[in-house]
């Protein structure tokens, strides 16, 4: 750790920028540069190596919320058996994976609840395939 230097963090960060998405390296960063600021804190360094290094920039994505008329719209045109797709996402804010991996006895009519407990993975290359996560304990 102590022979770790900004210039080294630079080559990294230019390395993981080849095979990450901008958003992901900094979650990345994020804990490697927490590694080092607990590492100063506790005096096994002077100073983060982490000091002056940059990221690549997260672009900023504007988002669209279509209006009640246009989910309807939407859902009318799909493919019939998409149509309830459409009001799932409007209506939860799922993301795809969790829409797709979603069952029907994961949904609790009667109080209004989902339980996601898995996701639709799909990887190029690769036959689509549910992930299952573990419950939460509580």
């Amino acid at each position: 750790m102590t022979r770790v230097r900004p210039m080294n963090l630079r080559a990294w960060v230019k390395d993981r920028s080849e095979v990450l998405a901008p958003s992901t390296l900094a979650v990345v960063w994020g804990n490697v540069s927490a590694l080092f600021s607990a590492a100063v804190a506790d005096r096994v360094i002077g100073i983060s190596p982490c000091v002056g290094v940059t990221l690549p920039e997260v672009p900023h994505h504007t988002h669209y919320i279509p209006d009640d008329e246009q989910v309807h719209m939407l859902s009318e045109n799909m493919p019939g058996r998409y149509s309830a797709v459409v009001y799932v996402a409007a209506g939860t804010g799922f993301r795809g994976g969790e829409i797709t991996g979603l069952e029907v006895h994961a949904i609790d009519f009667t109080t209004s609840e989902v339980d996601i407990t898995q996701q639709l993975i799909c990887v190029a290359g690769q036959k689509a395939y549910l992930a299952r996560q573990p419950p939460i304990a509580s």
